[in-house]
């Protein structure tokens, strides 16, 4: 077991069921545990929180850095101040990240910084894996918060969901972008003269007074300028549909000014539930004229700059009205 900071400790499994460590020499009062299983062992006067997680690079740990931030504060903000025990297996990766993204939080580091003063901490170091990195990093780039609007995470909860294609069924709430037209608040369209309030969908509350874009045919009302996902031009198309987007820059300002890509690339709108769910691909059509408007592939698909998008939601722009809130 090993100070971090002050009242922030960082272990393996097995320090974490000491007594004599956890109560006499550390005066541990409360443990969060990053495991796929929950203690055995536990002490009546120890408050305890489990977050079940493997140490795989697939795993989702970015969603978890919140409400450990919340969790750990709740006790080290405390009069006087109460220790903190965070654990995983081995003390080395899963424990090492969310200690990393408290630090970055509580003391707006970078995550390398984070790392280098656990590495101290730790006399053989910690090694997040590869997937636990990247997470950290896209963490830093939101400026140590989770920003649901944020093009970062929109990406990578898409990258998650589009990696259990097997599994579609269903997809979170906050992973759907709005549909300019349906009020989730009252089951009824929306007018246009309220599409510069709020619209809530599932627990993403964003402002809608923006740009609207509409189908050509119908002049439905489609998506918000909100809801564009960008790309980076400058990325090759070769290598693995997953692992080529790897570490790359997400914005591109082609789309909006329209100067190469010949596409929209879009978060999927509430509208394409009844297309996009259980299937891998296919054609995304107007849910009023039913006239085609481009296609989706959770395996990915190439815009017309050269750039492989994954998953992709893709809307031709030859199908597409451009209508600025005035």
């Amino acid at each position: 077991m090993y100070k971090v900071i002050d009242n922030l400790f960082i272990s393996d499994v097995g320090s974490a069921q000491n007594e004599l460590l956890l109560t006499e020499v550390n005066s541990i009062k409360a443990v969060l545990s990053i495991m796929s299983f929950n203690l055995p062992l536990k002490l009546d006067h120890i408050v305890y929180k489990h977050i079940e997680l493997m140490d795989m690079e697939s795993e989702d740990i970015l969603s978890h850095f919140e409400e450990s931030f919340t969790y750990i504060n709740s006790f080290r903000t405390k009069t006087p101040p109460e220790s903190v025990l965070i654990h995983c297996q081995a003390g080395r990766s899963r424990s090492a990240t969310i200690c990393a993204a408290y630090l970055m939080k509580s003391s707006n580091m970078t995550s390398s910084e984070a790392i280098e003063v656990l590495d101290k901490a730790v006399p053989k170091g910690v090694y997040p894996n590869e997937g636990f990195l990247e997470q950290l990093k896209m963490y830093q780039e939101m400026g140590n918060k989770i920003d649901r609007d944020s093009q970062i995470l929109k990406q990578f909860l898409l990258k998650k969901f589009a990696a259990n294609m097997d599994n579609l069924a269903k997809l979170d709430d906050n992973v759907w972008a709005p549909d300019p037209l349906y009020d989730p608040n009252k089951g009824t369209t929306m007018s246009s003269s309220s599409l510069t309030s709020a619209v809530d969908c599932g627990d993403r509350t964003k402002s809608v007074n923006n740009d609207v874009y509409k189908c050509k045919k119908c002049r439905r009302d489609l998506f918000f300028s909100s809801s564009l996902l960008f790309h980076n031009k400058d990325v090759g198309a070769t290598g693995d549909v997953f692992k080529r987007r790897k570490g790359t820059n997400t914005t591109c300002k082609n789309q909006s000014q329209g100067t190469i890509c010949s596409s929209y690339f879009v978060e999927p709108v509430k509208w394409m539930e009844i297309l996009i769910l259980g299937v891998l691909d296919g054609k995304l059509c107007c849910p009023k004229c039913r006239s085609k408007l481009g296609n989706f592939n959770w395996s990915g698909a190439q815009c017309s700059c050269g750039v492989w998008v994954c998953p992709s939601f893709q809307l031709h722009k030859n199908a597409i009205d451009f209508s600025p809130q005035t």
